[in-house]
């Protein structure tokens, strides 16, 4: 059988920590990293939890951040800055200044990416509170190239992508040929590699539009939810996340960020 990522992530939603595999650990860890800082837990246990649970599995955190967490934070934080509906924040207006200096979304974006990556062995907590740079230093600073860390890309590529030919070159060459640092506990993890990726998200998408249309929302925004840890910038699942949830405030702020991730070109992926 197949591994498929989208599978586990819808049926183990409601699944304790230490019982989760290993790939939608890493989903709610990326989603985690993701969130403004308004929308987290002010102590961040949340994150440092699952920080453990990876590293008990002998998954190279670090790495993964690096690799993963922080293009993915990057890019959010580029569409927040400048999509369209989203204020300025107080105390973080240096990120929208560093963005009129550099002018263009991939260029901020790529910037980002690359101090997040370097926040993450000299100050995480900044990192997770989007702490402002000195806005021509971020300027300055020379664009993230992708892969940031080849071992931390694989790691997550192969846990959280069902399709190898979905991964980063890198990826699949470092599956050819593993890593001698990477413990073979930790890939025997996932064995099953064999296969297209299983047309289960869009199967699933369509199921929760079923349920909210019945009047099921809570379970619509419960499978919706888990969704978009597969697809964080999909606008398409934002929308229909925004419709199921019954918090006014969250149905704006889920609207504003899908409208925010198809002005600077948001995607599936």
């Amino acid at each position: 059988m197949t591994y498929d990522v989208v599978r586990l992530a819808v049926d183990e939603r409601h699944t304790q920590l230490v019982k989760k595999s290993v790939g939608p650990v890493l989903l709610a860890f990326r989603a985690y990293a993701m969130m403004t800082p308004e929308e987290r837990p002010v102590g961040h246990d949340q994150f440092y939890m699952m920080w453990m649970d990876l590293d008990r599995r002998s998954v190279p955190v670090t790495a993964v951040i690096r690799a993963a967490l922080a293009p993915a934070t990057a890019r959010a934080m580029t569409a927040r800055v400048f999509g369209h509906g989203v204020d300025p924040v107080a105390g973080r207006m240096g990120w929208w200044h560093a963005a009129d200096l550099i002018g263009s979304p991939e260029g901020f974006e790529a910037r980002v990416a690359a101090r997040l990556a370097w926040l993450v062995d000299e100050d995480m907590g900044a990192f997770l509170r989007w702490d402002a740079p000195d806005p021509a230093e971020l300027a300055a600073l020379p664009p993230a190239v992708e892969p940031i860390d080849e071992v931390g890309r694989w790691v997550f590529d192969r846990f959280t992508l069902t399709d190898p030919a979905s991964w980063a070159p890198t990826s699949r060459a470092l599956e050819a040929a593993p890593d001698p640092e990477i413990r073979r506990r930790l890939l025997d993890l996932r064995t099953d590699l064999t296969g297209p990726e299983p047309a289960t998200l869009g199967e699933e998408l369509v199921r929760a539009r079923a349920l909210a249309a019945a009047g099921e929302r809570v379970e619509a925004a419960s499978l919706l939810s888990a969704l978009i840890t597969v697809r964080p910038f999909d606008p398409d699942i934002l929308d229909n996340l925004a419709a199921a949830v019954a918090d006014p405030d969250l149905t704006a702020l889920l609207t504003r960020r899908a409208a925010s991730y198809r002005a600077v070109g948001g995607s599936a992926g």
